[in-house]
């Protein structure tokens, strides 16, 4: 009898440890953990002087940082899923964006 790894485990496996996104409702930087539900708050002071010396917008900011980690856009789409809906969802495999971006 083999045992199948869950679909959790196996969305788990392509995704980085960490990455940084922004809270939709409003705008603060938060930090995603793969595998754990919901987000951890950053400290903003940082991350709004950094704002807006340079004039980028905070998303822009956590994709800064998740591009300098390794971090795609699609893993990070992902762990946004996987953080609110469980890493078992379809949502939660980076590999579903990569698939919807070749059909556009």
């Amino acid at each position: 009898m083999t045992k199948t790894k869950s679909q959790a485990q196996a969305n788990l496996e392509k995704l980085p440890a960490e990455c940084y996104a922004t809270l939709n409702t409003t705008g603060e930087l938060i930090k995603l953990v793969a595998g754990m539900s919901g987000f951890y708050r950053q400290g903003q002071k940082y991350p709004r002087t950094l704002i807006a010396s340079e004039d980028i917008t905070m998303d822009e900011l956590a994709d800064r940082w998740n591009a300098d980690m390794g971090v795609t856009p699609a893993q990070r789409e992902a762990m946004e899923i996987g953080s609110m809906w469980g890493w078992d969802v379809p949502g939660a495999d980076p590999d579903i964006y990569s698939k919807l971006n070749d059909h556009e």
